[in-house]
């Protein structure tokens, strides 16, 4: 009895440490090193004089845009005339299954303030590493972004700033 609970015990030590080993190897491939004088506080993806799309990670806006606690998506009509558009959600386990998949329709008023959207994915039972995509779409403009979930933490791509 002691040994078999002994080898489970053993296992799990193994496993942890190869989730351990694995979560570091992701991070490290997606996380490059910057210098200070490089890192990007500008979270616009898109901006003209008529739509502001801005796509990017933490809620709580204290990040460098990138990554952080959940996502958020900013959009702001400055146009003379109703837009309508779409938002896509999509997220993939590490096996390329597809395992969240949203579309939200909006509409924006004349001279619009910028409309929020947020979201922080707490548990992604049984899948706790997903990819991420969203994807804005609205008045011949399209205005996407991604990167990896660790539980509720979101990285985006480097590059897509």
């Amino acid at each position: 009895m002691c040994y078999s609970i002994t080898l489970l015990g053993g296992s799990l030590v193994k496993k942890s440490i190869a989730v351990g080993i694995i979560l570091l190897f992701l991070l490290s491939s997606l996380i490059p090193v910057v210098s200070s004088n490089k890192l990007n506080s500008n979270r616009v993806v898109h901006v003209d004089d008529d739509i502001e799309i801005k796509i990017y990670a933490g809620v709580n806006g204290k990040t460098k845009d990138r990554m952080g606690l959940g996502w958020v998506i900013s959009i702001c009509n400055n146009l003379n005339e109703t837009i309508n558009g779409t938002i896509e959600i999509s997220s993939d386990n590490i096996r390329g299954q597809n395992v969240r998949l949203e579309l939200w329709l909006f509409n924006l008023s004349v001279y619009h303030p910028p409309v929020i959207f947020y979201d922080i994915d707490w548990i992604h039972f049984p899948f706790p590493i997903n990819t991420l995509t969203i994807t804005v779409e609205t008045v011949d403009i399209i205005v996407s972004r991604s990167g990896i979930e660790i539980g509720p933490f979101v990285i985006f791509n480097q590059g897509e700033d």
